[in-house]
């Protein structure tokens, strides 16, 4: 039986610790993946990353955390270190602002308006 790695590898602490943003790294599914919640109702996971490879293959997903996970955004073939942080920032900031609007806070606030 082949042993399942317990602890992320450098090329995925490497990316974690190089990005503009503070991101952390979470097990999600099974993976090591770089990982951030936001605060307000949505959080952000970066897969594809935890090997030893020298390429970067990765995919962004966007989730709102509340009532249940969901997919609200996705974005694949992420094939550099540098396509992916800006688009980490890009996405942050998009979602950041979204916070007064999401469905996570009218469930909080108002859970009887559905």
């Amino acid at each position: 039986m082949a042993e399942i790695k317990s602890d992320p590898t450098k090329k995925i602490l490497d990316i974690c610790s190089g990005l503009s943003y503070k991101f952390g790294i979470k097990k999600i599914n099974g993976e090591f993946t770089i990982y951030k919640n936001l605060g307000n109702g949505y959080d952000i996971v970066v897969s594809g990353l935890n090997n030893s490879g020298k390429k970067i293959s990765a995919e962004m997903t966007v989730r709102i955390l509340y009532p249940k996970i969901k997919v609200v955004e996705t974005n694949s073939n992420i094939s550099s270190i540098e396509q992916l942080d800006l688009l980490l920032i890009i996405t942050v900031e998009k979602y950041l602002s979204m916070q007064d609007e999401t469905e996570y806070m009218h469930f909080l606030f108002d859970p009887d308006s559905k």
